[in-house]
């Protein structure tokens, strides 16, 4: 949900469905302004209103829930998703994942670092001429690049390129602001510079993963292994700083001055930011059993599985040709081409998987929006 320049709330509903020949649908269902307060039933109303519009009458054939976490959406007497549960009460609620990271990342204290560089920042862009100085100032100098970019704090992508942007023209930045008769101090100290490239470097990370937890047709486990596989990499990060390696921080190594001490710093923390992450996600890490049945159905435990899914999975790996089936074909391609008469139960279950969404971003706001089309 966010706010126009109106102070009009604006509900985003998307809208995730499989239909039993596993033909996905993913795209924005309605954009409903909310012009008086935005409690969990306000909300709750005008997500049935929108799914009115579109011909569907309730929740009952609602899997899942992705929220961004605020009050409204999680409270548990009258939030968003409570009053779901009341008219559906298997319905799966879950925290969107790029949300939980972005909160997660925020327990890193950085802020002698990011004051001083949106300070400079500001300085630079928020006077034009000292902006279309530093503008011409760049071009005299054939900078690699072309200006610095503000950092916004809604935009999460934002603070890893204004980094970026920020350290490939520290020098340059620097210069100006000498020949400016401006502070640089601070941009100059050896100390804060390894702090600033430690960060830079910490933050491409969080983007990479920002980034690949986006898009359409993600499916919930891919998504979820993705997290998982991190959590691992802040491990080999914590791991390798704390041996004095820093191959893993290009940034860091460029102005690294052989202090170890400063490393263990940075090994702290990365530490402290995986328990961090490690806490995060447990609505997830609650189904990491059910999704290993879902993505790994040819190997998977058959005891762990449900009673009505255990013979139905017996028989799938016991057979070749259905394995290699699965060796072959997309995962969602998989379970379309199963037998209904034989796994019935197999492909209901798979379908909850295929419909979950793990984030609230969808690329559908911006390539595609337009209302969905109705499922039949």
């Amino acid at each position: 949900m966010s706010t126009v320049i109106r102070d009009t709330a604006q509900l985003a509903v998307f809208i995730r469905a499989v239909d039993k020949g596993f033909n996905v649908t993913e795209d924005l269902l309605d954009l409903n302004p909310l012009k008086g307060t935005t409690r969990g039933v306000d909300i709750f109303e005008g997500v049935q209103a929108s799914l009115h519009t579109t011909g569907i009458e309730d929740f009952s054939k609602c899997v899942s829930l992705c929220t961004d976490g605020a009050p409204s959406m999680i409270g548990c007497h009258n939030g968003l998703i409570a009053k779901v549960c009341e008219l559906q009460p298997d319905v799966i609620a879950v925290h969107c994942m790029i949300h939980q990271e972005n909160l997660s990342t925020k327990i890193i204290n950085t802020d002698h670092v990011n004051s001083v560089v949106v300070k400079k920042i500001n300085y630079i862009r928020s006077r034009r001429l000292n902006h279309r100085e530093f503008q011409e100032f760049l071009r005299h100098l054939d900078s690699q690049s072309e200006n610095v970019v503000y950092f916004t704090e809604v935009r999460w992508l934002s603070g890893a390129s204004t980094l970026q942007c920020f350290w490939l023209l520290l020098d340059e930045t620097i210069l100006f602001l000498k020949l400016k008769r401006k502070e640089a101090q601070e941009l100059c100290d050896p100390l804060w510079q390894m702090d600033f490239a430690f960060l830079n470097d910490i933050s491409q990370k969080l983007s990479q993963l920002n980034v690949r937890l986006q898009g359409q047709e993600n499916l919930v486990h891919d998504l979820f292994k993705q997290l998982r596989t991190f959590e691992r990499d802040l491990k080999l990060y914590e791991k390798s700083l704390r041996e004095e390696k820093v191959d893993h921080f290009p940034t860091l190594k460029f102005v690294f001055n052989g202090k170890n001490e400063i490393l263990d710093s940075y090994a702290q923390r990365v530490a402290v930011l995986r328990e961090e992450i490690s806490s995060c996600f447990t609505e997830f890490r609650s189904l990491r059993s059910e999704m290993t049945i879902f993505s790994l159905p040819c190997t998977c435990e058959i005891s762990s599985a449900a009673i009505q899914l255990q013979l139905e999975l017996n028989a799938l790996q016991e057979d070749d040709i259905l394995i290699q089936n699965f060796k072959e074909m997309h995962l969602v391609d998989f379970y379309k081409s199963l037998s209904t008469a034989d796994h019935c139960n197999l492909k209901q279950f798979a379908r909850r998987f295929v419909c979950m969404s793990g984030s609230t971003y969808s690329q559908t706001w911006i390539t595609r929006p337009r209302i969905a089309r109705k499922h039949g």
